[in-house]
């Protein structure tokens, strides 16, 4: 089966920088905002692609902290797919979290209950020295949301210790009229080229 066979809509980046290529200073992201108890820096040495990375840092080694997009007007009724990879400064066993946002409910999409609930997340377990990809597709639909809805990624992490999480090669990519992904067959097959090779910048 071909991915052309399939309905098309002009699929496209949503992120303003999914790379984190560009900083208003070293430790001010331009179009991302760091919020909790966590300290984010310009990475140029370690990063998965392109020239930087995010390094977010919780210095107090207490529990949860992100670095969150804009807001996005997304299409309705149509699918997405989202991901963005993380490395552990130590193997994190607590590791990272993927947080799509409904910002009228509130609500966040959870990759294993495949629903919108309270702190839904892609979350993957363990975090080690190589950089790991959390990622999944996203359904923007009527049963669940209003045309006018908004929503925001969050990159999140659990830290036990005072550690350091990179950032890099996130993604909000679609719209999609339906993944072939979704249909039985292998993942991440139906989305842009760029995503499967890294490529943002």
């Amino acid at each position: 089966m071909s991915v052309d066979l399939a309905p098309r809509f002009s699929e496209r980046e949503w992120l303003d920088d999914p790379g984190f290529e560009i900083w208003t200073n070293g430790t001010t992201p331009t179009f991302w905002t760091p919020t909790g108890v966590v300290t984010v820096a310009q990475e140029t040495t370690e990063k998965f692609a392109g020239a930087n990375s995010c390094k977010a840092t919780r210095s107090d080694g207490a529990t949860f902290g992100s670095v969150v997009s804009r807001e996005f007007n997304l299409t309705f009724n149509a699918w997405f797919y989202i991901g963005m990879r993380a490395k552990g400064t130590v193997a994190i066993s607590s590791a990272v979290r993927l947080l799509f946002r409904n910002i009228r409910t509130g609500l966040s999409w959870d990759e294993a209950a495949q629903a919108w609930i309270a702190s839904g997340s892609v979350y993957r377990d363990s975090i080690t020295f190589d950089y790991a990809l959390a990622g999944a597709w996203i359904q923007i639909d009527g049963r669940n949301h209003l045309p006018t809805d908004t929503f925001r990624m969050d990159l999140a992490g659990y830290w036990t210790a005072a550690e350091s999480l990179f950032y890099d090669a996130a993604t909000l990519f679609g719209p999609f009229a339906k993944p072939i992904a979704q249909v039985g067959l292998a993942p991440l097959t139906y989305h842009g080229e760029g995503f499967r090779r890294g490529a943002f910048h």
